[in-house]
């Protein structure tokens, strides 16, 4: 690969250089800004789906639900109200001790409890924690405190994994417009220093112009010496 860089012209071994350099150090950057971005996006939801699980269970109206056995009408629209504010939140479900399913935001959600045992851990009254469910959703955990201190059910926010896969998707493409512009825009640039550098060299390559300094270092000797050269026309070289 060497051997056949050197045999380039001086123009195409700046140009391809210069283009190297910059496209290494666009995509090494790129890449580090869009993994940071990437795992602050999925940071941002889920301190999302974890303060709105957080705040369902702190709320009177779930308190006294949960307390009395028997769903309540303001209170489900108390909670789809507050899904409706967040976008980025996709799930809000709240069941008893027994599983038995007081509120969801999809009426129409089939089944009692949730699937994997995932929820037996905050019944055991373990801290809020956050799951990556069984790869469908990333679910936040929070267990509602009855009047009387004892656990009585939890809240689970959560958002779909397709929906963060997705928002990861449109970061990418992000980034990925961005390269193909910041590229071009490397490409034009590496083009403009190589003709700015070849008329800075007036059109010589640096060889060339050694050769021409050691040949009118030797004119000067030889002029020093009284020696004098001359091709077969008669003109003088030194």
């Amino acid at each position: 690969m060497l051997p056949k860089f050197k045999k380039l012209s001086l123009e195409k071994q700046l140009f391809l250089s210069f283009f190297s350099v910059s496209a290494c150090l666009l995509v090494l950057s790129l890449g580090i800004s869009l993994f940071y971005n990437v795992n602050r996006r999925k940071a941002e939801i889920d301190s999302l789906i974890s303060g709105v699980a957080a705040y369902a269970a702190s709320m009177d109206q779930v308190i006294h639900m949960l307390d009395s056995g028997y769903p309540d009408r303001e209170t489900a629209a108390a909670l789809d109200g507050l899904h409706e504010n967040f976008p980025d939140l996709n799930v809000i479900a709240i069941y008893d001790r027994n599983l038995l399913r007081f509120y969801h935001t999809t009426r129409r959600e089939s089944g009692e409890s949730l699937i994997n045992g995932e929820e037996q851990a905050v019944l055991s009254g373990s801290g809020p924690y956050i799951t990556t469910g069984i790869g469908t959703q990333r679910r936040a955990f929070h267990a509602v405190v009855g009047n009387d201190g004892a656990i009585s059910g939890f809240v689970m926010a959560s958002a779909f994994s397709t929906y963060i896969a997705g928002q990861s998707r449109q970061i990418l493409s992000v980034y990925a417009t961005v390269l193909a512009v910041m590229l071009v825009i490397s490409l034009l640039l590496s083009h403009g220093t190589v003709r700015l550098l070849r008329s800075s060299l007036m059109g010589y390559h640096p060889q060339e112009l050694l050769r021409l300094y050691l040949r009118q270092d030797t004119v000067l000797n030889a002029m020093e010496e009284g020696i004098v050269a001359s091709d077969l026309t008669g003109t003088v070289v030194f």
